[in-house]
């Protein structure tokens, strides 16, 4: 994990190093340490339009690519695996490991380089079970809220 992070501080991301970590389980508390000090670049708020889905998606940008961080509630069945799927606004789809839930709640991380941060903003985040879509939301960019004093007239 190291030699990965230590390269892409010089602007190189060494794919092969990020895939052997990734391959050999990379764990919570690093994945935790990719995050730390990181601010979320994007936001989804998930929201089933015809069931009790709710949840949340940031994404963090990383040295190692874009980290996808999901928390969803109000699942289908009450144990099953999910689809996450990014669906990007060029008209791409990364796929991402998919959401094992249990008693309707799930939550995972995921690691990818196979987009962009400039093509998500604007992009999609769907939750699907098999070939039915469970949720479909819009990714954005955290709102900015305007902190200075309104200037007396």
């Amino acid at each position: 994990m190291r030699a990965a992070t230590e390269k892409s501080k010089k602007g190189k991301v060494d794919i092969n190093k990020m895939n052997t970590v990734m391959q050999n389980g990379a764990s919570n508390a690093s994945i935790i340490e990719l995050c730390r000090g990181r601010t979320a670049f994007a936001y989804a708020s998930v929201s089933g339009e015809t069931n009790s889905i709710e949840g949340t998606a940031s994404f963090y940008y990383t040295p190692l690519g874009m980290l996808v961080h999901s928390c969803v509630c109000g699942l289908e069945a009450e144990d099953g695996v999910y689809s996450l799927e990014i669906r990007t606004k060029s008209g791409g789809t990364v796929t991402l490991p998919p959401l094992y839930a249990r008693n309707g709640n799930a939550w995972g991380t995921a690691l990818t380089a196979k987009t962009s941060i400039l093509d998500v903003l604007g992009g999609r985040l769907v939750i699907r079970q098999k070939n039915k879509t469970l949720a479909d939301c819009g990714i954005r960019p955290p709102m900015i809220m305007d902190t200075s004093i309104p200037k007396a007239e």
